[in-house]
């Protein structure tokens, strides 16, 4: 069809594009029939990456107040990421879990470091006996793209993708994966960790059963206070109501 119309003197193609901040408000207030907060608008923007299906399930999420979005992932996204996981071999999903413990870009020379530094590689080099090409079959399903303005990396075509991919992990490789990763990024940092404490007290929070609450705490002060002086009030109470729960108890 397409190359039919293609051979059309007035053809042309318009890509679909992702719906700025203030349509998706748009879309969602018209949905639930309700204000929503600015928080919640930001949250379901980054999300969805401004894709309407994604945008009009996770609407069903807010409460009656409109001032939060709930956890977890409506079940309409999650069956329609999960099956292009699904088509993936089981050592590129195992790639991707581990890569979905980064974030949402990464090198894919640390997935494979992350690997080697967890319980997970006997299971990886049983697995890359039949395949060589994980990041290159993740990338031909469309679920990850190359990081044109930074070189050697890759992220997530959408960040849903990563929090699927995660979800598929169980709880103990989770937080084994979460260490490795936080041992590893605070070593690339070194002296500029502190630039980076946002990132870091997340993976310590997730490691803290296995790596102790101390760099948590740290990290998570640093984060609050940085996020503070940028006014980003809701994320920097994140920060510091974390602390004081870890330090109630314990």
């Amino acid at each position: 069809m397409l190359n039919s119309l293609n051979r059309l003197e007035h053809f042309s193609r318009i890509e679909p594009q992702a719906l700025s901040n203030t349509e998706v408000r748009e879309m969602v207030e018209t949905a639930i029939n309700h204000t929503v907060s600015r928080n919640v608008v930001a949250e379901i923007t980054r999300k969805s990456h401004g894709v309407p299906l994604f945008v009009q399930e996770l609407a069903r999420q807010i409460d009656s107040r409109g001032q939060k979005l709930a956890s977890g992932l409506p079940s309409q996204i999650k069956e329609i990421l999960d099956a292009y996981i699904d088509s993936l071999s089981d050592g590129a999903q195992l790639w991707l879990q581990t890569a979905a413990i980064l974030g949402q870009s990464f090198r894919p020379s640390d997935v494979v470091e992350i690997i080697s530094r967890s319980e997970l590689a006997s299971e990886y080099d049983r697995l890359l006996e039949d395949d060589l090409d994980f990041a290159d079959q993740v990338m031909s399903a469309g679920i990850l793209i190359a990081l044109l303005s930074h070189a050697g990396q890759i992220e997530f075509t959408y960040p849903l993708f990563s929090e699927v991919s995660r979800a598929r992990l169980g709880v103990g490789s989770s937080i084994k994966l979460h260490a490795a990763v936080a041992e590893l990024l605070e070593e690339t940092y070194g002296q500029n960790a502190v630039d980076h404490a946002s990132e870091l007290a997340w993976h310590y929070n997730e490691a803290s059963t296995v790596l102790g609450f101390e760099k948590l705490i740290h990290y998570s002060l640093i984060a609050g206070q940085s996020t503070l002086r940028s006014f980003a009030w809701s994320e920097a109470l994140e920060h510091f109501e974390n602390v004081r729960q870890v330090v109630e108890s314990n």
